[in-house]
């Protein structure tokens, strides 16, 4: 997997989460969990 496109990945995550609920940060969380499993 590529560095470069997981930081950006990690990057639009981090400012999806500034904009949204606390109560949303637990899912992205999982989400990225299992984006980087499926990429891996």
């Amino acid at each position: 997997m590529g560095i470069g496109h997981f930081l950006v990945f990690l990057l639009i995550v981090n400012i999806w989460n500034r904009s949204s609920e606390n109560q949303f940060r637990v899912s992205d969380d999982l989400f990225v969990a299992n984006y980087i499993a499926s990429d891996a």
